[in-house]
């Protein structure tokens, strides 16, 4: 501890037993010259002389305007002033903490330390007193700042200009995705080839972005010494940090017969596992009605069912077979999902879609079809699926509050749940790919899904909530609408309420809504730093208020709000995860490296908000791996966690453990009695330890779960090649990872992007058949007679099975 109390700490005043030896404010010289060029001079970008006026001005007769806030050596002065004050806080911590503590000797070094410090400022003004003095007037050359040990010259105005063009096209630092320094800007062509294509744009808000900048850090670290002042080389696709399975081709249909049913005992089997696996999370289907039309659909004096109806069958026996092959991965190679996708695709007569208007059946086949896609490993065409089914869904009027007598009550239910899972998978899905959500919260005004299962419709409580609108208003509110008085009455009447999965979904939206508002204030594109910086605070403590009325049942955290979550309940596993999910991406911006001025060797240090706000984000990362039992199992993470998305879940704590890896510790600040001060985050210790060996427990997961999961391969070996990277350059011992097959291939769009930069080859013809110069669509055509089966591993293909029917 005593070498972390060495270095000095800068003073904000001078010590007043000095005063008088300060020069008198009249004599200080008056700055004549400003240090950034004038509005004039920087329009027609011309060299500007810096007085007042300034020739410039003066000789062509125009009004000469210097802005006061782009003055850059009073932002400078500012900035110093902001680290000493910093400096003073944080000896200020540590004199409180070592008194408290009793340790005099301690306490004792630190106060020699101090005064050895003030001595040497109150020196170091004494000397240059004269010199101020004798420059009165005069210009200042060279003026120097001294923010941090290594001191730059302030670049002249031409000179700024040009590192203020060029950081402009930088991305900022390499861990900056994600932080709010940098502007949402394009980086790449998504269109120059298939596989670009297919990965499309990733925002900075996703995990996959936040590697890309990994990739860089760690390149660093690879480099010795000697090449540390080369360039570094050019900044990877995103594409080769992708570890979703959108380049895979969907297949063509499956010729077969679109309204065949397979066996009533299969087909109702895989329905049970569609409905136990995804309806906790996605209750887009009115349950008891849909079982009534199942039964009716099999019984052979019953009505033929529609071809609507028959779609959303097959997509729900599409998922449950998923997820029985992920199950039962011997048994499972008998029952092939593609089947079902190709009868559903058949029946909804995708063609047609721009001819025909959409129903809630169309909403539900695409929300389905969007699911399917997900759990098969993909994102891109997901989003893309879901985008359509909310702008169906709100032509529908889905996303308000119904008040029509037109509607029977269980109806209006049905249509709540049905909007709050797109809102669901809309979230989840614009946070997988950093994209800007189609859906915005304030645009609904939908009541929130009451929290009784279909089966308890018929209760007087269930009943008074379906037909009373006033009374479900008063009884069931947002957190992050409702006052504490409102959270508090909610939380009393919730305890009298059987804990069911609808109750479940209640706060799992409830969550998401805080996440998708803390999202669109902090990562929009109109925000600068500042003001995004200041919006997280409020979104944190809205997470803790979340969690403080969370239901007894479905908390997972104990008194001091460590993770205590109880692994065998699928809610309070799911919620967890998904809240500490919430937590990363809200502190993601604030874990980079400290600024740095651009050209320079200045670097600013964090504030003790950037810093508890980062350690807020890493803290998130441990405690959602932590959930993971120790052993790796494949069969309860099917069980006990949203299994659609938990690989997301798992790959951004693991993200931000390497990212903290590579760029090093973050400052721990204790309150002085062992624990973390009241941030509105976690209130843990800040243990490195805990750091590396969540990672190494988050790649042995990933590891056992790409036996069965060709996405979750993919992960597998970009984060352990990464681990192993930062590992080499820090000397970290990772006993107990695995290999990765290195098998030093290289994706077809990273390939074809090497080859040729501005996009696909030309056609053989050498015409350009695309939308623009840049790249040519048709090349894609080239490879259309040859489709890749949308996931080898699991598919059974024609094996004569076919889903036994």
């Amino acid at each position: 501890m005593a070498s972390s109390h060495s270095r000095p700490f800068a003073s904000i005043a001078p010590n007043p037993a000095h005063a008088a030896t300060l020069p008198k404010p009249s004599l200080l010289p008056r700055r004549t010259k400003q240090s950034s060029a004038c509005t004039g001079c920087k329009a027609r970008k011309t060299k500007c002389s810096g007085t007042h006026p300034c020739e410039k001005c003066t000789l062509g007769g125009r009004e000469c305007i210097f802005p006061a806030g782009l003055d850059r050596r009073r932002k400078y002065a500012q900035r110093r002033v902001e680290q000493e004050l910093e400096g003073v806080h944080r000896l200020l911590d540590l004199i409180i903490e070592v008194f408290e503590a009793g340790d005099s000797a301690q306490l004792k070094a630190l106060m020699t330390s101090a005064k050895e410090d003030r001595a040497r400022e109150i020196a170091l003004f004494d000397r240059r007193t004269p010199s101020i003095l004798e420059e009165s007037g005069s210009q200042s050359q060279g003026s120097r700042s001294s923010l941090v040990p290594g001191d730059d010259v302030m670049p002249s105005d031409d000179e700024e200009d040009t590192k203020r063009h060029h950081s402009a096209l930088s991305s900022g630092s390499s861990t900056s995705v994600g932080s709010l320094k940098e502007v949402n800007t394009l980086t790449e062509d998504p269109n120059r080839n298939e596989g670009s294509r297919a990965t499309g744009y990733i925002g900075k808000e996703s995990e996959i972005a936040w590697m890309q900048k990994l990739e860089a850090e760690a390149s660093k670290l690879d480099r010795s010494e000697a090449q540390e002042k080369r360039p570094s080389r050019v900044e990877e696709p995103i594409v080769s940090m992708s570890y979703h399975l959108d380049n895979l081709r969907i297949v063509d249909s499956v010729p077969v017969d679109p309204k065949f049913l397979p066996p009533k005992a299969w087909a109702a089997r895989l329905v049970n596992i569609f409905f136990n696996s995804a309806d906790h999370f996605f209750p887009l289907i009115n349950r008891s009605l849909f079982y009534s039309q199942f039964d009716r659909a099999f019984s052979p004096s019953g009505s033929e069912p529609t071809n609507k109806w028959l779609a959303v069958l097959n997509l729900a026996l599409a998922i449950g077979a998923r997820h029985y092959q992920l199950a039962e991965p011997e048994a499972g190679k008998d029952v092939d999902d593609g089947i079902f996708l190709s009868r559903a695709l058949s029946l909804n007569q995708t063609h047609t879609l721009a001819m025909e208007h959409s129903d809630l059946h169309q909403v539900q086949m695409d929300l389905l079809l969007a699911i399917y896609y997900l759990i098969s490993g993909q994102v891109n065409r997901p989003w893309q699926i879901t985008g359509r089914a909310t702008r169906s869904a709100i032509s529908l009027g889905l996303n308000l509050r119904t008040l029509s007598d037109q509607i029977d009550p269980v109806s209006k239910e049905t249509r709540i749940r049905l909007w709050w899972s797109i809102f669901a998978i809309e979230h989840i899905l614009s946070s997988m790919t950093g994209r800007s959500p189609c859906v915005d919260h304030h645009a609904i005004s939908a009541f929130p899904p009451i929290p009784f299962c279909e089966a308890h419709f018929d209760e007087p409580e269930a009943e008074k909530l379906l037909s009373d609108a006033l009374l479900r208003e008063g009884r069931l509110s947002w957190a992050i609408y409702a006052s504490d008085a409102d959270l508090e009455s909610r939380s009393q009447w919730l305890k009298g309420i059987e804990p069911t999965p609808a109750l479940f979904f209640f706060h799992f939206v409830d969550l998401l809504i805080i996440t998708h508002a803390a999202v669109k204030a902090i990562y929009t594109l109109s925000k600068d730093r500042d003001t995004g910086q200041a919006e997280i605070p409020l979104y944190q403590k809205r997470l803790q208020t979340w969690l403080a009325h969370l239901q007894e049942p479905f908390a997972f955290t104990d008194q001091e709000n460590s993770p205590k979550v109880a692994r065998d309940s699928r809610e309070q596993v799911s919620l967890a995860m998904a809240y500490y999910s919430a937590q990363i991406i809200l502190s993601r911006p604030c874990l980079t490296r400290p600024d740095m001025k651009e050209g320079t060797n200045i670097r600013f240090p964090r504030s003790r908000f950037g810093n508890d706000t980062a350690k807020t984000c890493v803290h998130s990362a441990v405690a959602l791996i932590s959930i993971l039992p120790d052993d790796p199992d494949t069969r309860w993470l099917l069980r006990m966690t949203p299994w659609w998305c938990v690989l997301h879940f798992i790959m951004q704590a693991e993200t931000v453990l390497l990212i903290q890896l590579a760029i090093g510790q973050v400052p721990v600040e204790d309150d002085g009695h062992g624990k973390r001060r009241n941030t509105g985050g976690l209130y843990t210790h800040a243990d490195p330890g805990a750091v590396l060996q969540g990672a190494k427990k988050g790649v042995r997961w990933l590891h056992a779960m790409s036996n069965q999961d060709a996405s979750a391969a993919r992960a597998f070996r970009i984060t352990e090649k990464f681990l192993r990277r930062i590992a080499a350059a820090k000397g970290l011992d990772l006993e107990g990872v695995p290999m990765s097959a290195d098998d030093g291939g290289q994706d077809s769009g990273q390939a074809l992007s090497a080859s040729h930069p501005w996009g696909m080859p030309p056609r053989a013809d050498g015409v350009n058949w695309g939308p623009d110069g840049t790249v040519s669509e048709g090349g894609s055509e080239l490879h259309q007679d040859t489709p890749f089966a949308l996931d080898p591993i699991f598919l059974s293909g024609d094996d004569g099975h076919g889903g036994r029917e």
